[in-house]
């Protein structure tokens, strides 16, 4: 089986997600929910992932990860079509069931990452989890760019109907690509290079530490991306009108997401990183630099494109050095890869889910400590997320200070 083809299939659910979610939010500001409603959908139907993906990780190492991907990957491109019906009702089932297609998908295309033998080489396993983190986020990427020609179309139902089409075909791809290889049998043991290379005894500490840190790390990411726009909307913000918020909101999410693939990818060239966590707990720290430029940035009057810029490139890089620990060491267990990815969703999730409702709480309780400057409330999203972050790296100081032994899971 090819890698490069797998991390296609990645890519591809990447980009489903990435359009049903644009095509949900404008079937819903249509309807005329508002961006709590919204808020409130999103976070509900997203719970289904952490509380499938631990346990479709285990199924998948059972009945075999291509069988279980290919049939997650049929049922979403029927499920898309329930964005046809336009009603708010349909979008939200829509939503959760391609969530939870993504739940059983995901752990079980990185378990064959991790374990499947390359038709032309046997890559080590920090090249092989570079690649899948590439193939997920390009996908992201390119489902940005999908809705973004999509959102230009003059009639918004047409835009429904190349989107969900686009989904479906890029499903049934994916599918029938991994429904040829729905007899390989399942692994319980990892590949032989890896077998050849026992699992230092200390692995289990890195492990949940770097678990621990991905969730404080999504965690503090997810408050950005899903604050920045509300907090644009404060009235005294530069950008006051609703395109200029969106142009923000857009720019700060491609440089984001450019710093986390820049991330993902020089890690994917480089292993000096490995079992040295002090190396990808300095590459976190960008999180918190970022976080610190966003905080000063009303201060000193500069809220601006440029501005938000390099504050949403470190923010990235310090996420792809979060997401990365945990998907490695996990994949790095000595059995059970599919299990092991899906308990490392389950704190991704979570802290997708826990970012923006602690976000908002916090930001309201923090109301009447926001200065009065234009953007003032960027002052106190850098400082949440700061806060954020920090946590998630001093977490693993002790994994970083004291490599004790410890039992593997």
């Amino acid at each position: 089986m090819s890698i490069m083809r797998l991390l296609v299939c990645a890519s591809a659910y990447g980009l489903v997600i990435f359009v049903t979610l644009t095509l949900s939010t404008w079937c819903w500001t249509r309807a005329g929910w508002s961006v709590l409603n919204q808020g409130l959908a999103i976070s509900l139907c997203s719970l289904v992932y952490p509380a499938l993906v631990g346990f479709a990780g285990r199924i998948a190492d059972k009945v075999g990860r291509a069988r279980q991907a290919s049939l997650a990957v049929f049922c979403a491109a029927l499920f898309v079509l329930l964005l046809l019906l336009q009603t708010p009702e349909s979008t939200v089932a829509c939503f959760l069931l391609i969530t939870a297609c993504g739940a059983w998908y995901f752990p079980a295309i990185a378990g064959l990452i991790s374990e499947t033998a390359d038709t032309n080489t046997d890559l080590p396993l920090y090249k092989r989890v570079g690649r899948y983190n590439l193939g997920w986020a390009s996908g992201n990427f390119v489902g940005f760019f999908v809705s973004v020609c999509l959102a230009l179309l003059t009639h918004q139902a047409l835009g429904i109907g190349l989107g969900v089409g686009i989904m479906s075909l890029s499903c049934l791809g994916a599918g029938l690509f991994l429904w040829r290889h729905r007899t390989m049998p399942s692994y319980s043991t990892r590949s032989q290079q890896q077998a050849s290379d026992p699992a230092p005894a200390f692995l289990g500490r890195y492990v949940l530490a770097a678990r621990m840190g991905v969730f404080f790390g999504c965690m503090a990411t997810s408050i950005l991306t899903a604050s920045l726009l509300a907090i644009l909307s404060r009235p005294g913000v530069e950008f006051s009108t609703r395109s200029h918020q969106q142009l923000m909101q857009t720019v700060t999410f491609l440089s984001y997401s450019s710093g986390y693939i820049g991330s993902f990818l020089a890690l994917s060239h480089w292993s000096g990183w490995i079992f040295k966590p002090i190396c990808l707990w300095m590459l976190q720290l960008c999180v918190v630099i970022g976080a610190l430029l966003l905080a000063l940035l009303p201060l000193f009057g500069m809220v601006s494109l440029l501005g938000m810029v390099p504050i949403a490139v470190f923010m990235g890089i310090g996420f792809g050095a979060f997401y990365t620990a945990s998907i490695f060491y996990s994949l790095r267990l000595p059995h059970g890869a599919s299990k092991a990815a899906g308990v490392h969703e389950t704190f991704v999730g979570a802290g997708n889910i826990a970012g923006p409702v602690s976000g908002g709480l916090c930001i309201t309780l923090l109301a009447g400590f926001i200065p009065p400057v234009p953007g003032g409330g960027l002052f106190a999203l850098g400082l949440i997320i700061m806060a954020v972050a920090l946590t998630g790296i001093l977490i693993q100081l002790p994994v970083v200070l004291l490599k004790n032994k410890s039992s593997v899971h």
